[in-house]
């Protein structure tokens, strides 16, 4: 693979509930726009804001820089950091859940498992989140592909404890 970056989307900003919010607030801005209102298209723009935000990750091989961002409405914003501060990459085990209630005492609860691969500093304190993968077999097959691209370790994460939280 010759590439010169890598860009991973992460998903979205809001949970699930507040997607099916914003496809309806689309909906009835759509429909309110057409009608004339100038509250539709205020209405509009919300839904599209809740529709529309992402997160993801930009990898620059070639510059060896890392820029975690916020998509709003398809525009980028987030700040440039150097590779060179981050060695270690590595894969951490995630388990994410939603629960929506409704008015008649009733819930729906949603929750999946992913592998989640993070780019880490030297004392594995700070990290960055690099791709979410939905099997084991697909993260390691990614982290091993990424290490090598990004000429870094993957390593198991163990974070140095330091003084201050030794005497906590």
């Amino acid at each position: 693979m010759n590439q010169k970056s890598i860009n991973n989307s992460l998903g979205r900003v809001f949970p699930p509930a507040a997607l099916i919010g914003g496809v309806l607030f689309l909906t009835l801005g759509f429909i309110g726009f057409m009608g004339g209102h100038v509250v539709g298209l205020i209405v509009l723009l919300i839904g599209g804001f809740v529709c529309f935000t992402f997160h993801g990750v930009e990898i620059n091989i070639e510059k060896k820089t890392i820029r975690s961002y916020t998509s709003y409405f398809g525009i980028k914003s987030g700040k440039i950091k150097d590779i060179s501060s981050y060695p270690f990459i590595c894969i951490l085990k995630s388990n994410k859940s939603y629960k929506m209630h409704g008015r008649a005492n009733q819930s729906v609860a949603y929750s999946e498992t992913t592998y989640d691969i993070y780019l880490l500093n030297k004392t594995h304190q700070e990290k960055i989140l690099l791709k979410i993968e939905k099997g084991q077999e697909q993260a390691i097959q990614s982290a091993k592909e990424l290490a090598a691209y990004l000429d870094i370790e993957l390593v198991t994460y163990m974070p140095k404890v330091t003084s201050r939280q030794r005497n906590k």
